[in-house]
């Protein structure tokens, strides 16, 4: 299963460390943005990305899940069993068993793709989100770290499938160096969406 070969590292939340400069305005207004479907910080490297969402780690009690994105995750089979795993090591879950459990449903539909090719990854994507529809009754907060390593189209029908149709609860942060082939003005239309 490919899932199972990932990185733990892919998960792991940064620290932001001691001799960092900590930017408070900026954190507080992350943090009043938390409410939106998307928040997006969107600058060129070396701005502070990853401190900042490190900072906000540090800071929330939100369960949040961290993925750290690399070239390898822009096939979707990869890219959902990251995203999938990164839901599984959430920090500060409600219910630890329970997010163990996350996506066991679209894990096992991803296992069996090479077998049945009637399912895709939109198939195992719309899995999930039912599942967390049932599991997330409050706000979750899921960090895409270099999302602009992604380079699939795929990758972003499928990111874009779940944006519309995600759980209430449920925030992507998305950290990249450019913004990325998005409907970001439909989403900020919609009031669905907060830039940095």
């Amino acid at each position: 299963m490919i899932y199972s070969v990932l990185p733990r590292t892919k998960f792991l939340i940064p620290r932001s460390g001691a001799d960092v400069v900590s930017r408070p305005e900026l954190l507080a207004r992350l943090e009043r943005a938390l409410h939106r479907r998307l928040a997006l910080i969107s600058t060129p490297p070396g701005y502070g990305k990853t401190t900042l969402l490190a900072q906000l780690a540090e800071a929330t009690d939100q369960p949040l899940a961290w993925c750290q994105l690399d070239a390898g995750d822009s096939d979707p089979v990869v890219f959902l069993s990251a995203f999938i795993e990164s839901l599984r090591h959430t920090r500060n879950a409600p219910d630890s068993e329970a997010c163990a459990r996350m996506g066991r449903a679209a894990l096992a539909l991803l296992s069996n793709m090479e077998a049945d090719l009637s399912i895709t990854p939109r198939r195992v994507l719309t899995v999930l989100i039912n599942e967390l529809l049932e599991q997330v009754e409050r706000s979750w907060l899921v960090v895409l770290e270099d999302y602009h390593e992604i380079a699939n189209p795929a990758v972003h029908e499928l990111l874009i499938l779940l944006l519309e149709n995600a759980p209430p609860g449920l925030t992507l942060i998305i950290s990249t160096r450019a913004d990325p082939p998005l409907p970001l003005a439909r989403l900020r239309a919609r009031g669905l969406l907060a830039e940095f």
